[in-house]
């Protein structure tokens, strides 16, 4: 009776195991007929990211022209939870499948980090739309791509930007993690080569030492703070130093282009819910003290990057954006976009090979020049970066998101 209570256990422990790495979402087709795309993504985010939305749009219009070369495109789709080890499992059972010819996906730097080695060490093409940490791309890892500009090339634009503005003086609080080192030594570099002043580097800000660096900051003069940090994780901060000093130009990443992003800078709403306050009595002296700080107009002087011109007479554009609200009956966003353009390069790609296999994809993929995206022209760089003329900046006026006139 032992000894079957035993092997029970372990049979449950097997089918666990197999389960923990299953796609959630595998198209069914026998591997002759279909062309077969893995996507690995955090979920979770998906109902503010809509990368997913993306893909899937690009592959259901191409199997609607008779898919590539006669044959359907499937994708397995596996939710890496945003994690180092979701990553890992979602590219080691991509991997094995050796009818997956090319994977999308990863949102992290810190998953990219540690999937990009296996893709590149077991030959899968692979391509992200999300990741933007200058460091993975240094060297050339001939199976590894990427269509998103990395921070460094956003952040040099908006060093354009502000140097047209004569702002001179600037500071960086980051993450002390792969995004937000990439960002603060991306402006350490940029910084010197635009002539501006860098005056601090932060990584710890809180509560407690908030107000001191906002002091600090203004003893320096200082005029323009880079926020090398995620949204969900800076926006009460880069709230509350708006509402203290609105003259301050907020320079963010692209993951600040959110939707919604303008409903932080709202009036109170920060101090009344934001995660930097654990102290009640804090927390109303806090807004007793700043209440009258508030600007009454709801211009903020921020600068967003963006990857999508929606507001182009480009026909082909306009032609996406009514198919996208056609299908999902909303307003595409970047990253949807981005996951778009990623999915049609990898197309193209399959398209321009004689045999489609991942060596040749990958090959392909390096090759592409001038691509007319949806995000704009793109070539792709010796290191297999796609830039182009795809970063745009946006501003909030009257409340809402715009773009500036560059």
């Amino acid at each position: 009776m032992r000894m079957r209570i035993v092997r029970l256990f372990i049979c449950l422990f097997i089918l666990m195991m197999i389960n923990a790495c299953k796609p959630f979402y595998s198209q069914k087709s026998s591997p002759n007929d279909v062309i077969k795309i893995g996507f690995a993504y955090p979920y979770e985010l998906d109902q503010e990211i809509k990368k997913s939305k993306g893909l899937f749009m690009a592959v259901k219009e191409m199997n609607a022209k008779g898919g590539i070369k006669g044959k359907k495109i499937v994708v397995t789709a596996i939710d890496d939870y945003g994690t180092v080890t979701g990553g890992l499992k979602a590219a080691h059972h991509l991997i094995a499948d050796q009818n997956v010819l090319a994977v999308s996906g990863h949102y992290n730097s810190r998953v990219a980090k540690a999937v990009i080695p296996l893709y590149q060490k077991s030959g899968v093409p692979f391509i992200t739309s999300g990741v933007t940490s200058p460091n993975l791309f240094k060297e050339k890892q001939s199976f590894i791509f990427r269509n998103i500009p990395n921070d460094k090339l956003v952040i040099e634009e908006m060093f354009k930007h502000i140097q047209s503005l004569n702002i001179r003086n600037i500071a960086v609080f980051y993450a002390d993690d792969e995004f937000g080192q990439g960002v603060a030594n991306s402006v350490t570099e940029l910084s010197e080569k635009y002539k501006l002043q860098l005056i601090d580097k932060t990584s710890e800000i809180n509560l407690n030492n908030i107000d001191y660096l906002l002091k600090r900051w203004e003893a320096l003069d200082c005029e323009a703070v880079v926020i090398g940090d995620i949204f969900h994780k800076a926006k009460d901060i880069v709230a509350y130093i708006h509402q203290k000093r609105p003259d301050l130009i907020l320079i963010s990443t692209s993951s600040f282009n959110f939707t919604g992003v303008e409903s932080i800078f709202e009036q109170n709403s920060v101090l009344q819910t934001s995660s930097l306050q654990k102290n009640p009595a804090t927390s109303k002296m806090l807004v007793e003290r700043n209440t009258n700080r508030l600007q009454k107009n709801s211009d903020v002087n921020i600068l967003i990057p963006t990857h999508f011109n929606y507001l182009s007479n480009d026909e082909m554009i306009k032609s996406f954006i009514l198919r996208y609200k056609q299908l999902y009956r909303e307003e595409p966003n970047f990253f949807s976009v981005l996951a778009y353009d990623s999915t049609m390069l990898i197309i193209q790609a399959m398209e321009n090979c004689n045999e489609i296999t991942r060596e040749n994809i990958a090959v392909e993929l390096s090759a592409i020049k001038n691509y007319n995206g949806i995000s704009g022209h793109l070539t792709c760089q010796y290191n297999g970066e796609f830039t182009g003329n795809n970063i745009y900046l946006l501003t909030i006026k009257n409340g809402k998101l715009c773009l500036i006139d560059q």
